[in-house]
């Protein structure tokens, strides 16, 4: 962050919109909602006095979801994971599941093995390569469109959005508006060298 502010202070004094736009998506990149996580958020304390709170009577707790490694994939349409419904009886696994988290990234992390999981990772990697590239780039030319062009590169993450498969097909529509940024902010440093 320090390097993010460093940068866009020399070369454009004032403006703080990088470094914010950089704080804010570095943070949604690397704040990864995982299986660790979702079991922790639903059996946190509070939840399930909320819902309790909430509801009166003889109710029944489901959970739709489509766990990576277990869920069934669809058949008849493009092979997507399909959501199963899962009782009460989840939430002494999830509890369980939460403590597990301190494996969150180690080779005991079974689900670090998923697809959707290695997707995460080379998007934190793909981030942080992304933002070296911008501020090379604004060092080199020190314009406003590569400023401009910066920043919509640093909030690509914000178009990925969803869980699972959804999530996936935006990754990929972000992933094809970052490589047509990237050679934006290529070409015009290009332009800058072969001009001065």
């Amino acid at each position: 962050m320090n390097l993010v502010r460093g940068v866009e202070q020399s070369f454009f004094p004032g403006r703080t919109a990088l470094t914010l736009e950089v704080a804010k998506y570095y943070f949604k990149v690397l704040a990864i909602k995982d299986e660790y996580e979702v079991a922790r958020l639903h059996t946190q304390v509070g939840f399930l006095e909320k819902l309790q709170q909430q509801f009166e009577g003889d109710y029944k707790l489901v959970f739709n979801m489509a766990p990576p490694i277990f869920s069934k994939r669809a058949s008849f349409s493009s092979g997507e994971p399909t959501k199963s419904e899962y009782g009460q009886w989840m939430v002494p696994l999830m509890r369980v599941l939460a403590k597990f988290r301190f494996l969150r990234g180690t080779p005991l992390d079974v689900f670090s093995y998923t697809q959707e999981r290695r997707n995460e990772r080379e998007l934190i990697t793909r981030y942080e390569q992304n933002i070296e590239k911008c501020l090379l780039a604004l060092q080199v030319s020190k314009g406003s469109a590569q400023y401009e062009t910066a920043i919509a590169i640093a909030s690509l993450p914000e178009k990925i959005r969803g869980y699972g498969h959804v999530r996936e097909k935006s990754m990929v529509a972000a992933k094809l508006k970052e490589q047509e940024l990237l050679g934006v902010l290529q070409q015009s440093a290009i332009s800058y060298k072969e001009i001065s």
